[in-house]
């Protein structure tokens, strides 16, 4: 549905919630996330998203970001080279710092090639 969407080349305006639902990562990347860096310059995008792939790899102008505590919600809007943004993406999005520098590091496994079976059991006995 999302395709579709992207594909309605009268309208300057997108907004949508959850673009993500019911996508894998790699067609959220391949297909919607390029679809959108091709429009960018001749549409304006409004995405509430749960994947950081969209304001990441998207190249998003301007990051709104919400939490709670007990009687207040906190919104912070700033540009994505802001230190404080980059923080609220790892934090909310990307699971927080050690879920991300877990996954960075099994994938810098992986991608040497040198991940065995029981290099990888190691690996994960060592992070208990």
């Amino acid at each position: 549905m999302i395709l579709f969407i992207l594909a309605q080349t009268e309208k300057d305006v997108l907004i949508v919630d959850q673009p993500e639902d019911d996508l894998d990562n790699q067609t959220v990347y391949e297909d919607v996330v390029k679809l959108i860096q091709a429009q960018k310059t001749n549409k304006q995008f409004l995405l509430a998203t749960h994947n950081a792939n969209f304001p990441v790899l998207g190249d998003a102008e301007m990051i709104i970001s919400c939490s709670e505590s007990e009687d207040e919600i906190e919104v912070l809007c700033e540009g994505i080279d802001a230190k404080e943004c980059q923080q609220r993406i790892v934090d909310i999005m990307e699971g927080g710092p050690e879920a991300f520098h877990r996954r960075k590091t099994i994938y810098q496994l992986w991608q040497s090639a040198k991940l065995t079976l029981s290099a990888f059991n190691r690996f994960i006995a060592k992070e208990k």
